[in-house]
């Protein structure tokens, strides 16, 4: 057997699967849909909600549960039914008030476990939240909240917090929150690739990574002895690349990825995935 037929491959998605636009391109859509239907093992594992990331694919059918949350939800792309789920738990409360120590305002999501998101957002947010609320908006998503304080929710069943703000605010904030909780917290900060200028932290549970997440559902799958092929682009894909028995980077990455990684490939702006994958098939 080629190595196409005996691997799982899996695939972060802004910066790396999709094109700058935020969306899948046609040749990429085109070319996936082809390599689906010969038998391509293959899924993704991104920061987004399970709507956000249908809402992103645009009806391409994954045959194999989807990451979100970086890890934080294994979940079904084509019902949003959660299969796995990790929440912040106690730690969310303390986390919360610490980044109003800081003067920030986090989005808080929660969950029923199941299929029940929200994220709850505060009346008062700046610039760079008011374009991220402006885009879940058009996209009609349902999750979205208004309320007075976010923080009245803390104590629910917390799955992540989001701060969106300029990186200078945010850095001191990062560190806070590693110095206080280790690993059991996983922040994540990063720029916005969309929108010049602003920055965000997502704050997840210590056991929400894409590695651990891929794997139970390769696990569930039964590929649990298949051969993983990871693409990535930012600090948030690389222990998935660490855990990827072969770990490819985009042209675009993070230097620290670049250098994980056993193969560097082209650009994310020129479907540089799908390529590869199409080279794959081939060898």
């Amino acid at each position: 057997m080629s190595a196409f037929d005996e691997s799982f491959y899996v695939s972060d998605l802004d910066g790396t699967l999709l094109a700058p636009d935020g969306l899948l391109s046609p040749f990429a859509r085109t070319q996936l849909e082809g390599l689906l239907g010969r038998g391509l093992r293959f899924t993704v594992a991104s920061a987004r909600s399970v709507l956000s990331i249908r809402g992103t694919l645009r009806g391409l059918e994954l045959p194999f549960p989807v990451v979100c949350f970086n890890g934080g939800f294994v979940s079904d792309l084509a019902t949003g039914e959660h299969i796995e789920v990790f929440e912040l738990g106690d730690a969310a409360r303390g986390a919360w008030e610490l980044a109003r120590e800081h003067g920030l305002e986090p989005l808080v999501s929660t969950t029923d476990g199941v299929s029940e998101d929200r994220v709850w957002i505060a009346q008062r947010r700046n610039a760079g939240v008011q374009m991220y609320v402006d885009d879940r908006l058009a996209a009609r998503d349902p999750r979205v909240r208004f309320v007075g304080e976010p923080g009245d929710h803390i104590d629910d069943r917390v799955t992540c917090l989001t701060v969106i703000d300029r990186r200078d605010r945010l850095e001191p904030y990062e560190a806070a929150l590693r110095a206080r909780w280790g690993e059991r917290l996983r922040p994540h900060l990063f720029d916005d690739l969309y929108t010049s200028g602003w920055s965000w932290i997502t704050v997840h549970a210590g056991e929400a990574t894409k590695a651990r997440a891929t794997r139970s559902v390769m696990e569930r799958e039964g590929f649990g002895g298949r051969r993983l092929v990871a693409f990535g682009d930012q600090a948030n894909d690389l222990p998935l690349l660490q855990e990827a028995d072969h770990a490819v980077a985009v042209e675009n990455a993070i230097p620290e990825l670049r250098d994980e990684a056993d193969e560097v490939i082209g650009h994310h702006a020129s479907d540089a995935v799908v390529h590869w994958l199409l080279d794959e098939e081939r060898r």
